[in-house]
C-alpha cells in the first residue's frame, strides 16, 4: 500500500497514537532519533507545535509546576530584572560570584494566587528576593 497519499484525520492519528501507548524505546533507539534530528531547521510554527506537546496537561487535567514554568519562559522569555530590588542578571552574577550558566532571576508565584498559565499570577524576583518573599512578607514597592 502506498504511503503518504492518504489524508489522516484526527481519528486516524488518535488511533495510531493509542496503538503506540506503553511501547518503550531503547536508549540506542532514542540516541539514533536524536542524531537523525541533529541540525534540522524547524519553522517557528513547528517549534511552537512541539512545545505545545511537551506542555500538555497531566491526567488530572492540571498543569504541573515544571510545565507552567517552562511555559512562562517559552512565551515571555527569561525574566529580565528583579521587580523588587531592580537588579539585572549580569549585576547579580557578578556581585554573588555565580557561574554564567546560572540565571539568577526567576518567576515567583504571587501569594494568594494559584499556579496557572497566567503571567499576571507571577512576579520576577532574584534568588535573594525570591527566598525572602517565600519566607517573609516584604513590601512590593521598594
Amino acid at each position: 500500500m502506498p504511503s503518504g497519499i492518504y489524508k489522516r484525520t484526527k481519528k486516524h492519528r488518535d488511533s495510531m497514537s493509542k496503538g503506540r501507548e506503553g511501547i518503550k524505546l531503547s536508549e540506542e533507539h532514542k540516541r539514533n532519533i536524536g542524531l537523525a534530528n541533529t541540525g534540522k531547521k524547524r519553522t517557528k510554527e513547528a517549534r511552537l507545535k512541539m512545545s505545545k506537546v511537551k506542555l500538555a496537561k497531566s491526567k488530572e487535567n492540571k498543569y504541573t509546576y515544571r510545565q507552567i514554568h517552562y511555559w512562562l519562559v517559552a512565551h515571555f522569555g527569561l525574566a529580565k530584572q528583579c521587580e523588587y530590588c531592580k537588579v539585572l542578571p549580569e549585576d547579580y552574577r557578578t556581585a554573588k560570584g555565580l557561574p554564567s550558566k546560572r540565571y539568577p532571576i526567576q518567576y515567583a508565584l504571587i501569594k494568594g494566587k494559584q499556579h496557572s498559565r497566567n503571567r499576571e499570577s507571577y512576579i520576577c524576583l532574584c534568588y535573594g528576593c525570591h527566598g525572602e518573599y517565600d519566607t517573609r512578607t516584604f513590601e512590593q514597592n521598594k
